[in-house]
């Protein structure tokens, strides 16, 4: 009785059962859990031509990181659809160079895929849409013209310039001609190491705006070690390299807004822009509390 009962005890499993390493018997291990194969959805690239589709992850790890990389864009494409900067030039009517413009201005909603850029479909037909509404852009001298008699300062105006500027506000308002102010200057982003932003805010051709000239009209925006400001282009060179603004940088924490020489409309004295003008700088911001403070100061302007 004791022998049937110790060979019993013998063949009992422990509990947990113990795990057989692979060497032991891959047969086992290949019918309980065969390898992953991941077959990226549409064409190949060349990194995981390498492995082919359908490698097992464990025999490719590079064609692996390709294969997820499959399955993450096809996920997201399924949610909404993408379309790359030439695809959204071409619907857009303007060059590729043109769009990743636009993007980096935040001008077109976009998300940044490492180096590259992509367009949700959707936003792009609502920007289209918004566009054909709004019209197209006024002349840097219309959009000075029209900015200036919504704060009220327009008397140095040609006769003809103001009876136009004055009509167009009645019909529409401030807030119904944004988008045909876009021309007023050409914004550019930089870098720039946060021990210049005091020195470079005192240069005697800028002048404050947007988030940086916020807290003068009493609105509800903050920038921190950030500077928004309007420069003649005759100057704009000059400063750039004066205080090694990098163009290139993938984060930014200065915007310059560069106006042509003969339409530039602040006075020699003027640091900080007028409120018309600081409201639809901040429309104009990627951030939703900087809009929001934008929306409340045009509905405070004339």
């Amino acid at each position: 009785m004791s022998r049937v009962r110790s060979e019993s005890a013998s063949q009992t499993r422990s509990f947990p059962p113990k795990r057989q390493s692979a060497a032991v018997c891959p047969s086992r291990r290949n019918a309980a859990s065969p390898p992953l194969k991941l077959i990226p959805p549409g064409p190949t690239t060349s990194r995981s031509d390498a492995g082919g589709p359908g490698t097992s992850l464990q025999d490719d790890p590079v064609g692996a990181e390709d294969s997820i990389a499959y399955l993450f864009r096809y996920r997201y494409n399924f949610v909404m659809k993408l379309v790359n900067v030439e695809e959204a030039a071409s619907q857009l009517g303007v060059s590729s160079r043109r769009v990743r413009k636009m993007l980096a201005d935040g001008l077109v909603p976009g998300l940044r895929i490492g180096r590259a850029w992509a367009v949700e479909q959707r936003l792009l037909d609502r920007f289209k849409d918004r566009r054909a509404s709004t019209g197209r852009p006024w002349s840097p001298l219309s959009a000075w013209a029209a900015l200036a008699a919504a704060d009220g300062h327009d008397s140095a105006l040609a006769p003809v310039d103001r009876s136009r500027a004055r009509h167009r506000l009645s019909e529409r308002g401030l807030l119904g001609v944004v988008g045909r102010l876009a021309s007023r200057a050409q914004r550019q982003h930089f870098y720039g190491h946060t021990s210049v932003l005091g020195r470079l805010e005192n240069e005697p051709n800028l002048v404050r705006s947007g988030v940086s000239a916020a807290a003068d009209h009493r609105a509800d925006a903050l920038a921190s070690d950030f500077l928004e400001a309007y420069i003649p282009s005759s100057q704009a060179q000059g400063i750039i390299e004066r205080y090694g603004l990098n163009a290139d940088a993938e984060r930014s924490n200065i915007v310059l807004r560069i106006v042509e020489d003969a339409v530039w409309p602040f006075p020699s004295d003027v640091r900080v822009a007028p409120r018309a003008v600081v409201a639809v700088d901040l429309l104009e911001s990627e951030d939703e509390r900087s809009r929001r403070a934008g929306l409340a100061l045009a509905r405070r302007s004339r």
